[in-house]
């Protein structure tokens, strides 16, 4: 089981919020996630806190 990315914006914007490197940038009237310099971890061990949260939630498989 999944949640299904409900409670994400973006795919683009899950990865600007885990990692340093990111920039948003105004483009044609548009904001936009640009990388801007070498990435890395902003939170290490977000994935352990996204199976953590959906184990709280079911007790079927989960898929993080």
């Amino acid at each position: 089981i999944s949640d299904g990315e409900w409670r994400r914006l973006s795919y683009i914007g899950i990865i600007a919020e885990i990692m340093n490197g990111f920039e948003r940038t105004l483009v044609d009237g548009l904001y936009w996630h640009t990388v801007v310099e070498p990435m890395t971890p902003r939170s290490p061990g977000l994935v352990a806190r996204e199976a953590q949260f959906l184990k709280a939630h079911t007790d079927r498989l989960t898929k993080v």
